[in-house]
């Protein structure tokens, strides 16, 4: 659309062109009503579609009133053309920017916060982009940013689609894979804002080809190396960001421009961002990342064989002494206090001196009856009376004969009523009545 230079559209002087799109130029052109220069689009012919999309960029800029987004001053109509007008920026783009090589991390992160708020902005207020790219980003003085170029721009909820089934429309090298088979979202302008960052940190785009249809089918198919591959100084945190917002899944990227924005802004708050050179032990180059879309999982060692067997051994010291501690020792205490408590018993039976007179007295032969069977209790009771009727006389609430360990003689060492009974039937003499099996 060369030739336009010199020509007049209503009060805008038309002087040389700046750039060339794929429906529209742009031109440098002096406005004499305000006496300054501007830019204007101009776009000829009459194709349905490429009117629809002029008029829909100039409503979407209309509404969309924001420090950081290229505002519209004027438009119209002037057989054959159609024009934008806007301001004329002097500093160039960001594509023009990156033509020397990555940026800083202080000026990248200035630049996309600058960004991710005039996309937010838009977002906002129902429109999505879908065409967010180096050329698109305008710089003004002091690297002020103007986000540009709404032609390609739809509103959220719209259902008038310009485009035929099957055709996609981007520039295949920020294109979402999602597009392939969905409509233009947020998250796909996301997309977009991540190539961009990945490419203000590293010089490059992740995915290039020879022709745009092997780019896209890259952006579907291929995983982006990490950032820190391409330029060695960039941190593990800025390797996360980067792989969550380029993940195949729209679901697991950042959900908002403004949310990528603060997440890399967080990465220069760390100590190996930020300008200063990362930690010196760097592992990337001898394993694979995967795109963090989860918690890094934990680093699992392998536990070599020799290991294997010295912790065995420990288990096993360990549970010896367990079972020391929990069952040995408390059987080893009860089995002495089952010992001291029997041999008190017996010292106190040998101490006292017990003095019964008739102490082993039977009772009248009158008190048999003849032809019965003697009780075999009979004697021990008879001796217990005994017992009990004189004194002294030691009693222990030993009431049974456990595995028969306990001397009964039927009158000296008896069990009886209430207990185990010791007399004396020897006077002044001391006896006992000893255990016959200690064994326990």
């Amino acid at each position: 659309m060369s030739g336009l230079e010199g020509t007049t559209l209503d009060h805008y002087l038309l002087q040389r062109r700046l750039g060339h799109g794929g429906m529209a130029d742009v031109y440098l052109a002096y406005d004499s009503a305000t006496d300054q220069d501007v830019a204007i689009k101009v776009l000829s012919g009459n194709q349905t579609t490429y009117l629809e999309r002029f008029r829909r960029e100039a409503e979407a800029i209309d509404k969309l009133q924001h420090k950081h987004i290229l505002p519209v001053y004027d438009y119209g109509d002037q057989e054959p053309w159609h024009y934008l007008v806007m301001p004329y920026i002097t500093a160039g783009t960001l594509s023009d920017l990156l033509d020397d090589g990555p940026l800083s991390l202080q000026q990248a992160d200035d630049i996309l916060d600058q960004i991710a708020s005039a996309l937010q902005f838009a977002h906002d207020h129902g429109i999505i982009h879908r065409d967010i790219k180096p050329s698109n980003i305008l710089l003004g003085e002091n690297t002020y940013i103007f986000l540009a170029d709404f032609g390609l721009a739809k509103a959220i909820e719209g259902t008038n689609e310009l485009t035929q089934t099957g055709v996609l429309l981007g520039t295949p090298e920020y294109m979402a894979p999602d597009l392939a088979d969905g409509p233009a979202t947020t998250s796909s302008d996301i997309y977009a804002l991540g190539i961009l960052l990945y490419q203000m940190v590293t010089g490059r785009v992740p995915f290039s080809a020879d022709t745009p249809v092997a780019v896209y089918w890259k952006q579907i198919r291929d995983q982006p190396l990490p950032p820190s591959r391409v330029n060695p100084e960039l941190s593990l945190a800025i390797d996360s960001v980067l792989m969550r917002v380029l993940d195949k899944n729209p679901l697991r990227r950042y959900q908002s421009a403004r949310a990528l924005a603060k997440a890399f802004h967080a990465t220069l708050m760390l100590p190996d961002t930020g300008g200063i050179p990362p930690l010196p032990l760097r592992v990337l180059e001898t394993r694979v990342q995967e795109p963090v879309s989860r918690p890094p999982l934990v680093e699992q060692r392998t536990i070599l064989p020799a290991q294997r067997r010295k912790l065995n051994k420990l288990a096993t010291i360990v549970i010896a002494i367990g079972l020391a501690l929990f069952i040995v020792i408390p059987m080893t205490y009860i089995y002495y206090i089952y010992r001291s408590h029997s041999g008190q018993a017996a010292t106190t039976s040998a101490a006292i001196a017990v003095h019964a007179k008739d102490a082993t007295a039977t009772p009248p032969a009158s008190h048999i009856q003849q032809g019965t069977s003697p009780d075999p209790l009979s004697g021990a009771k008879s001796a217990q009376n005994a017992v009990l009727a004189s004194k002294p006389v030691l009693v222990d609430n030993l009431i049974d004969n456990t595995l028969n360990r306990w001397t009964v003689d039927g009158s000296h060492c008896i069990f009886g009523s209430g207990g185990y009974i010791v007399n004396n039937t020897q006077v002044n003499s001391l006896q006992s009545c000893p255990m016959l099996s200690p064994t326990v």
